[in-house]
């Protein structure tokens, strides 16, 4: 019944002009998919997404004085739904909750929250080399928000967060927090038992710089130590950034070091530099232990760097990148030209080598863009050096334009279907020609 109703009340609001958060689209395709067979028609597909905020009702009071108190909160009504796809029908969350943004004791250049400590460790360093994807996750609202991003491997110190009060002085942050509690909190969920406020002491201090600017050079630092009350081991954490700029030069280096303290100290730490001169920019990253997954998966002795050369600025429209991945573990190398031939005319070539694997790799693209439409072609090869039989060979192509019909985006095109493409036969890989599609899409 909550469901039904949700839907008739988005409705109602979207005949209103409520549809700021209100979006969808149809689609049709049809071709061949010559890894399975298939043709014709392969879908009607359709998908609208719901993230209206229904109401929101915001409140705050702040006293008068050199010393006063102040105090916002939000409440919020939201009707959220992104599940619609190739379904005729869904079903819309309806959401409500409370957010107390602020409660503080303030002076002239100073405060006292009561409202907690900070929610997670401050992240400073972060690989611009190494990336994954990750669900787009509304942490305030629980919900997938989003398509997969892409998030950069990183490194961060353990961190818990125990109850307590957050003091600044002239933007320098001091927190502390601390509880012991004697029994465990149970509830009782679908008849399992679950400890929701385990027994034991939590306990969170941390300090945070702000940045400090001294002629062209910017600092910042943290440092953090807690414990979670679930468990015996003690985290610290020291983080420390700094950057230096002028017109013609850029350089900086950012670095999270963290100590794991219980039967035997841990030590993990990354660090990530980059410099910029005119024309050429240098990326470096090194972690001992950082996420490169989505899965909580961790690479050791993570370092990668990248190079990138860019002689736009001399009318010569050519870009080089050379980059190095995993370069202690796999020595993943690569390099790439990209020239600009002509108005709306980009080629591409690259090329790599991962040594761990002897896998070499080739690859060619070029993209046209038109006032009408913009066709991509891109073709690729590999294989693993002194084997036979592990080679491949691929390929894709495309052609779009949202300008032939208003209102409505058409595409050919051409490329893998579910398994990996490749032209040549009696490989590992097996052979599959991948699938070859005609499209329409309306959206709004």
């Amino acid at each position: 019944m909550k469901k039904t109703i949700a839907i008739l009340l988005v409705a109602v609001l979207a005949a209103g002009s409520v549809f700021a958060g209100f979006s969808g689209s149809a689609s049709v395709s049809a071709g061949y998919n010559f890894e399975t067979g298939d043709y014709g028609f392969f879908s009607n597909g359709n998908n609208v997404k719901v993230d209206i905020d229904l109401d929101t009702q915001s409140a705050d009071k702040a006293a008068e004085g050199e010393v006063y108190a102040s105090i916002k909160a939000t409440f919020a009504v939201k009707a959220i739904n992104n599940t619609f796809d190739g379904s005729d029908f869904g079903y819309v969350d309806l959401k409500a909750k409370a957010f107390l943004k602020e409660a503080k004791i303030n002076g002239s250049n100073w405060y006292v929250s009561i409202t907690g400590l900070m929610s997670s460790y401050p992240d400073f360093a972060k690989s611009a080399i190494d990336s994954y994807k990750d669900f787009n996750i509304d942490w305030d609202w629980d919900y997938v928000a989003g398509d997969k991003v892409d998030v950069a491997a990183s490194y961060k110190p353990g961190y818990t967060k125990a109850p307590g009060i957050e003091a600044s002085y002239k933007d320098f942050v001091v927190g502390l927090g601390y509880r012991f509690n004697k029994d465990a909190t149970i509830e009782t969920i679908d008849g399992h038992d679950l400890v929701v406020d385990p027994a034991g002491t939590s306990a969170t201090a941390y300090v945070k710089t702000p940045e400090l600017a001294f002629d062209a050079v910017t600092v910042q630092g943290a440092v953090v130590a807690s414990k979670a009350a679930s468990s015996s081991t003690k985290n610290f954490g020291a983080s420390a950034k700094a950057s230096y700029a002028t017109d013609v030069l850029s350089a900086s280096v950012a670095t999270d070091v963290g100590f794991a303290v219980a039967d035997e100290t841990k030590v993990d730490a990354d660090v990530a530099a980059k410099f910029k001169y005119d024309f050429v920019t240098v990326d470096a990253y090194y972690g001992t232990n950082p996420k490169t997954a989505a899965d909580g998966t961790t690479t050791k002795n993570l370092l990668s760097a990248k190079a990138v050369t860019d002689l736009n600025g001399f009318d010569v429209p050519v870009k080089l990148t050379v980059t190095g991945k995993d370069l202690i573990n796999k020595q993943n190398l690569s390099g790439a030209v990209e020239v600009a031939v002509s108005e709306g005319l980009t080629v591409k070539a690259n090329g790599g080598y991962v040594i761990a694997d002897k896998k070499i790799s080739l690859g060619a693209s070029a993209e046209y863009k038109a006032s009408a439409f913009t066709a991509k072609a891109a073709v690729g090869y590999n294989w693993i050096v002194g084997t036979d039989g592990k080679a491949q060979l691929t390929a894709s192509a495309s052609v779009e334009s949202d300008v032939l019909v208003p209102g409505a985006t058409l595409k050919l095109a051409y490329g893998a279907a579910a398994k990996d493409q490749n032209f040549l036969a009696d490989q590992a890989k097996a052979q599959n020609f991948g699938k070859v599609v005609a499209s329409a899409s309306i959206k709004f």
